[in-house]
């Protein structure tokens, strides 16, 4: 059975997302993930672009009390877990991202984490919008 959320970590407080982030991003038991920094500077560009310079130690000194932080499972895209942490920095918008494959081993890992980070069952939080398995059933019905 899949589980279907997208999950506003945003209030969860400082430390315990500084902790969740750190432990997916090396976690080396999540399969096929891909993990990278992005940046926005308005000042230099109209797109966000690849933060190469960025570490994830540097990342976690500079993250702050009001960064928006999300976790979606199956939602929007269904066959996809998706991570992403962003803050502002001065007049720079910086990124962390991770994604996988939706996977039971990735989900099961990502659940690990995150009772042990927040102390409560991934598959126990209620779903932030009803509308999220009915998309869900919509987008995966459109798949040959």
């Amino acid at each position: 059975m899949v589980y279907i959320n997208q999950i506003d970590l945003s209030k969860e407080g400082l430390e315990k997302n500084k902790t969740f982030l750190g432990r997916v991003f090396t976690s080396t038991a999540l399969q096929d993930a891909s993990k990278w920094f992005d940046y926005y500077n308005c000042l230099e560009s109209f797109q966000r672009k690849p933060d190469a310079s960025m570490s994830l130690e540097t990342f976690l000194k500079l993250l702050t009390e009001d960064a928006t932080i999300k976790l979606q499972l199956a939602s929007p895209e269904p066959f996809e877990i998706r991570y992403g942490a962003c803050f502002s920095d001065e007049s720079i918008e910086r990124y962390a991202f991770v994604e996988m494959p939706y996977s039971e081993a990735n989900f099961e890992e990502i659940s690990k984490i995150y009772e042990n980070c927040f102390g409560r069952a991934l598959e126990n939080e209620p779903i932030s919008h009803p509308s999220l398995i009915d998309y869900y059933h919509s987008r995966i019905r459109g798949l040959p």
